[in-house]
């Protein structure tokens, strides 16, 4: 993999002429806050390291609203992870860093992010380790996997439970993983969510429909969660053309959009970002790719 660019950061805009310019902070000599952009800490601390040269940006303008640049967000992430896991060795897949240097909240090693400008921390080097310096999880499935994402309880690669209504379900209050909803006369995903399994459960007894939940409980820690569930999302995506029915603002996002098989162009974007690579940018040594 030497020589090959590596993939910093992968977000949408509406406005990409903006959202760029809120990356400025990264050219300078202490370390962004993390507004007015969430990713300029980690690309900050990744400057500070050799081979030193700028980002490099790439851009796809899309048709559609908020709710299909996410999807599309969640796509792209999900390609470029499944694509490194496919290129490498069985041994290389256990030291590889497989998101995006800057997604999910994640921060290199021997370094902690600053906080909002309203509470004024600057991130810098310590001598500890944090959750966020947890490298990226290898993706569980394939994106060609052709599983049903209903029926079938392997969906994924993950070993779904089979499905229940949502007020039938019982948990430990610790479990955390993935889970996906549906309405129970429907055939289509409505969510797939992250975190406390119990508390997604109460959330949906609460919303008075009757939802339907299947769920996998994990180890993983908040951004291997946000990893896998982004693979979940492009996954079903890809073999859909859709996304579930109220992810990221549902119905009322999604007007803007009627298709994810697009036919112009407009100013609503997917942009990434690129770091040039060194002989062991995608290794995790000493000096992790987290």
């Amino acid at each position: 993999m030497e020589g090959v660019p590596i993939l910093a950061y992968v977000g949408q805009s509406q406005d990409l002429r903006r959202r760029i310019n809120e990356l400025r902070g990264i050219e300078g000599d202490s370390m962004p806050f993390t507004d007015p952009h969430i990713a300029s800490p980690c690309l900050w601390v990744w400057k500070q390291f050799p081979p030193n040269r700028p980002y490099t940006v790439s851009f796809a303008a899309i048709e559609g609203s908020a709710y299909w640049r996410q999807g599309f967000e969640d796509l792209v992430i999900a390609q470029a992870r499944w694509n490194l896991k496919r290129a490498l060795t069985l041994d290389e897949r256990w030291h590889t860093a497989y998101s995006p240097l800057a997604n999910f909240h994640k921060m290199p090693d021997g370094w902690v992010s600053s906080s909002s400008r309203a509470k004024g921390y600057r991130g810098g080097r310590v001598p500890f380790r944090t959750e966020s310096h947890t490298p990226s999880i290898m993706p569980v499935g394939e994106l060609d996997d052709q599983r049903d994402p209903i029926a079938d309880l392997g969906w994924g690669g993950h070993e779904w439970t089979p499905w229940r209504r949502a007020g039938e379900v019982q948990v430990d209050e610790r479990a955390q993983g993935l889970y996906r909803l549906r309405k129970s006369d429907e055939n289509d995903l409505i969510f797939i969510g992250y975190g406390s399994i119990g508390d997604a459960m109460r959330d949906a007894r609460s919303a008075g429909r009757d939802l339907m939940v299947s769920y996998v409980v994990g180890p993983w820690c908040y951004h291997e969660q946000l990893e896998l569930v982004t693979d979940a999302l492009g996954l079903y995506l890809c073999q859909t053309g859709n996304l579930p029915h109220v992810q990221y603002g549902g119905e009322e996002n999604k007007r803007a959009g009627s298709s994810w098989l697009l036919s112009s162009l407009t100013t609503q974007v997917i942009c990434a970002l690129f770091r040039p690579a060194s002989a062991q940018s995608l290794r995790l040594p000493e000096m992790a790719i987290a």
